[in-house]
């Protein structure tokens, strides 16, 4: 569902979070990518960190953002995806705010 491309269109393959924010023109493009948006999964196959998950995304993130400068030194992430997406050789500088 996330890869479908009348609703992530027209990229659905390409990590482009901006995507939510470039929606305002059409409400209901933006209600179907929320509505579609399960990444934590449905039911009784719910993620079982997903409480502590979106904890840390309202509380943890917005904190170090707001007192640190982060500088990525390197575009190209590579990554694996086996269970879980992990980036590899992340470098960047970071700077108290």
């Amino acid at each position: 569902m996330h890869r479908h491309p009348d609703i992530f269109a027209p990229d659905p393959d390409v990590f482009r979070p901006e995507r939510w924010l470039e929606t305002d023109d059409n409400e209901q493009q933006l209600k179907d990518m929320d509505r579609c948006f399960i990444p934590f999964g449905l039911g009784t196959r719910t993620c079982i960190g997903k409480n502590i998950s979106i904890l840390e995304m309202s509380k943890v993130i917005p904190q170090l953002v707001r007192r640190y400068v982060f500088e990525v030194l390197e575009q190209q992430m590579p990554y694996t995806n086996h269970w879980f997406v992990k980036q590899k050789n992340v470098y960047a500088r970071i700077k108290r705010a």
